[in-house]
């Protein structure tokens, strides 16, 4: 009898899955994955359990037939145990853990928890005083491993990598060491280019427009209905106005004094760039996908640039999964599906699904892309780049490329191998290209200058130690005019400049902070300005 539900329920959920490859439905398809799944591994336990059956002992056999409640009620009660043990045990120890370690974790479980099954259907002190030692025998062990998995100076394990690629972006970050640093701690007015600097609040609706002794000297402020926070780039433009992106929700274009000139609702998310000129803007957002990796449909955080403008709203989407889907793995691909199946990721889905309508989203296992800045190229740059080519970053591939929006190619890529989770690729005046590298490989961050003909790094920025520079998550790089580089340390909530050599000129703490649980707001990015314009515009605001 349960061998035909499992069988009923097995054709139900492929024709589900069937139906949200049609539908092009990727909450539809995940579903009904999980649920297929789900029927195969119950009909492996009916078969197991009829195995199982046939081999007991004949006296076992009786104790079942004159105690079938209580028999089957603690062998069910153990299969739901394996679950929730192994789950929680694996995402709280075992995923920092080695691969063997992880085996040999789940393999005790399951050896623990069957010695205390057949214990409480053949009493049995022995075997559960054994039971108990070996578990806590393992759980020392694990302990253990985990204090010595990483040492001084090494890479990343590999458990430990898929842990950070799986981090959503945080708003608050500890700030035990430097606590009681806030606002502009270390300032070389000699050295420093004099000019204002403009970031974003990710816990507030709110940016700011910051002077070099770190006094707030302009705001911006529009509180929208379901926009509690912005969460993401500000980009100020030459005339005042502040194009903000509400991540995953709109973009808004606020006039000096925050009033709306326009907004567009759309998935936005990390960056976008304004032709002012021609007022359009590109920018970058996402939407749900499946898509097809050699033949084999994978659910996904689409990744592509809109081209928009205020009076036309979206004039061209540039999809890039074509362009990159060579350069996915399939150890990727794999880790996608079997992350589908965690409890925590399906609760996950479920909430995206019902608070936002769609399920794929960065910090999940579906955004294998991440795409996290855009620029198009103002010039020619021989044998690199043409006017009106689009240059990005691709997080997820360490891809740093220009692309041929009207070829629809890409015509220079570069970064495999070097960078490492990598942010804010820009064009420099003198054609070379810069780009913060988070360095999540290395556990430590730089800033690079490359030469896009050569490929070859011409300036790097690396502390000394290059542990005290690190940012896994975020980040952004800004050549001055001084030649002097502005840099985001987001996992610090710090911005600071270095100078050629490599000296901090300029340093700032971002000073709202929580002094209790000792953290301090991110800083996503920080940009420096020092057009008249802008200064007229303040100038203005305080004659008012």
């Amino acid at each position: 009898m349960l061998g035909k539900v499992a069988l009923g329920l097995l054709i139900l959920w492929v024709l589900g899955c069937g139906a949200g490859l049609i539908a092009d439905d990727a909450f539809l398809y995940i579903l009904s994955f999980i649920m297929l799944v789900g029927s195969i591994l119950f009909g492996l336990l009916v078969l197991a359990v009829n195995v199982i059956w046939r081999l007991l002992p004949g006296d076992l056999k009786e104790i079942h037939r004159k105690r079938r409640g209580r028999f089957s009620t603690i062998f069910f009660s153990f299969v739901v145990f394996f679950y929730i043990v192994i789950g929680l045990v694996d995402e709280m120890y075992l995923r920092k853990s080695s691969g063997f370690v992880r085996l040999l974790g789940i393999a005790t479980i399951i050896i623990f928890a069957t010695f205390l099954w057949w214990s409480l259907i053949r009493r049995s002190k022995v075997k559960v005083v054994t039971g108990c030692v070996v578990f806590i025998l393992f759980t020392l062990a694990v302990l253990f491993f985990n204090s010595v998995s990483f040492e001084a100076g090494g890479t990343v394990a590999s458990t430990d990598m898929q842990r950070i690629r799986s981090l959503p972006y945080v708003e608050w970050i500890s700030a035990k060491e430097d606590i009681d640093k806030t606002s502009v701690v270390g300032h070389d007015p000699e050295l420093a280019l004099e000019g204002l600097n403009v970031y974003g609040s990710w816990t507030l609706p709110e940016a700011y427009l910051v002077d070099m002794d770190g006094k707030v000297v302009h705001k911006w402020s529009k509180k929208i209905a379901g926009c509690s926070k912005w969460k993401d780039h500000v980009e100020l433009c030459k005339n005042g106005d502040l194009l903000v992106l509400v991540q995953d929700k709109m973009i808004i274009c606020l006039d000096w004094n925050s009033n709306i000139r326009w907004k567009q609702e759309l998935r936005v998310h990390h960056d976008l760039f304004p032709d002012e000129d021609k007022q359009t803007f590109y920018v970058l957002a996402r939407e749900d996908a499946i898509v097809y990796w050699h033949g084999i449909p994978v659910p996904i955080a689409n990744d592509y640039i809109a081209v928009l403008s205020p009076q036309k709203g979206i004039q061209r989407k540039i999809h890039l999964y074509e362009l990159v889907k060579d350069r996915i793995k399939l150890a990727r691909i794999i880790r996608l599906y079997t992350e589908m199946l965690r409890m925590d990721k399906i609760v996950r889905v479920f909430e995206h699904k019902i608070k936002n309508n769609w399920v794929c989203q960065d910090g999940l296992n579906f955004d294998i892309m991440h795409i996290n800045s855009v620029e198009v190229m103002d010039r020619n740059v021989r044998g690199f780049c043409q006017k009106g080519d689009l240059l990005i970053s691709v997080r997820e591939l360490d891809l740093v490329a220009v692309l041929d929006i009207d070829k629809g190619e890409f015509v220079w890529s570069w970064g495999l191998g070097e960078l490492s989770r990598q942010h804010d690729a820009q064009l420099l005046p003198n054609g070379n290209v810069l780009i913060f590298d988070n360095g999540c490989r290395n556990r430590f961050s730089r800033v690079v200058e490359i030469d896009p003909l050569s490929k070859k790094i011409v300036w790097e920025y690396k502390a000394d130690p290059v542990q005290k520079f690190y940012s896994a998550l975020c980040g952004s790089s800004q050549r001055l005019s001084n030649g002097n580089t502005l840099i985001a340390e987001s996992s610090k909530g710090r911005a600071f400049e270095v100078t050629k050599d490599g000296k901090i000129v300029w340093d700032y703490y971002n000073p709202k902070t929580k002094k209790k649980s000792h953290k301090r707001e991110t800083i996503y990015r920080i940009r420096r300005f020092s057009d008249p314009q802008i200064r007229n515009l303040l100038e203005k605001d305080r004659r008012n």
